[in-house]
């Protein structure tokens, strides 16, 4: 399998909690084989013909609404019927379309940068504008509107907040004079079609089954307390929680390969309060086991460092690959998302 091309060697964006989308230019080119995601899914979709994969399949279990108990419908007379040939593979259908080509490349946007995906994939279509554009469409007059493509790369730009509606993005959502979806005269208005009509209830049940109109106003979802599924004993007398650094923010895979990182942070070590650490007759830089009902791990102990613990409890990033502290993470998970729990477990710490 081939590498895939790292974050500036490719173009891109992404969005954050504030709405905001930004986008960057592909700043230098992969090294060797290395191929963007874009291209990786582009290249398989020409590897696939419609009557491969658009016929009647069998898809065990499957049990929905308007669908074959234990199968997807044969769809390829529809396609037929829209003018699509059988033969023709996803790549040609999907992506490659007339109306995809008419993005051309080069383009004046790039400001003489490169892109690998057209390189790699030997067209002369923007591959990325085009799969933008068309992937905006779907937001765009349904209050999640996205600017043109070409308008996150103007030089004045550092990102925009959607909904973006004539060129003007939308810094408060919801509120008259900012929201264009807002119309005059209503000050807020949580506008959309999620949950218009609600039942009343409280924290444990629905009180009255009849649905009440909640249009244009907030809805927020007070729920029970649920305690962990397991908390500090006489044994187990510490709270453990795992999770980042500012220098390993991810997993370490990459940041670990660059040096200045690494020596700043070249391990993962146990924070702990001076006072619990006294307690325990450990001292700053002392090797400790740390164990919960699930495993156990050697750990070097700060009581100095920059994250101050409160007493109680002890923090562990999760980046080092040579010492994996989701081994003393709880097996429990979220009983709607299946999420596993991760931020807090019962631990002992004892001095090596």
């Amino acid at each position: 399998m081939l590498p895939a091309a790292m974050i500036f060697e490719k173009w891109g964006a992404y969005g954050n909690a504030e709405r905001r989308t930004q986008m960057w230019r592909q700043q230098v080119d992969p090294p060797g084989e290395a191929r963007t995601d874009v291209w990786m899914m582009l290249e398989f979709a020409k590897r696939f013909r419609l009557k491969d994969v658009w016929g009647e399949k069998a898809l065990p279990g499957l049990k929905v609404e308007g669908y074959p108990d234990g199968k997807l419908p044969d769809v390829l007379a529809a396609a037929k019927a829209q003018g699509y040939d059988p033969e023709a593979t996803l790549y040609d259908v999907l992506f490659a379309r007339p109306e995809n080509k008419a993005f051309a490349w080069p383009d004046p946007v790039a400001k003489g940068k490169s892109n690998a995906t057209v390189k790699a994939l030997g067209e002369n279509w923007f591959v990325e504008k085009a799969l933008f554009e068309e992937y905006a469409q779907f937001g765009r007059g349904h209050h999640h509107d996205l600017a043109d493509f070409d308008l996150y790369y103007r030089d004045d730009v550092r990102g925009l907040r959607w909904p973006v509606v004539n060129g003007k993005e939308t810094k408060y959502r919801f509120l008259e004079g900012h929201d264009p979806y807002v119309k005059a005269g209503a000050g807020f208005d949580f506008y959309g079609p999620a949950f218009k009509a609600l039942p009343t209830g409280d924290l444990d049940k629905v009180t009255d089954a009849k649905p009440t109109s909640l249009a244009g106003k907030a809805k927020i979802f007070f729920r029970p307390y649920a305690a962990p599924v397991e908390q500090p004993d006489a044994n187990y007398d510490l709270w453990l929680c795992t999770g980042r650094i500012l220098e390993h923010w991810h997993t370490g895979s990459m940041t670990r390969r660059v040096a200045e990182l690494n020596r700043s942070a070249p391990t993962a070590v146990l924070y702990m309060h001076p006072a619990d650490a006294e307690k325990r007759g450990i001292k700053r830089n002392d090797v400790v086991w740390i164990e919960s009902r699930r495993g156990k791990l050697k750990l070097v102990v700060d009581t100095k460092g920059r994250n101050a613990m409160p007493k109680g409890s002890v923090f562990a990033a999760f980046f080092d690959e040579a010492l994996l502290v989701n081994k003393l993470a709880l097996d429990a998970v979220d009983p709607i998302s299946r999420e596993s729990d991760f931020k807090k477990c019962a631990v002992k710490v004892t001095k090596a």
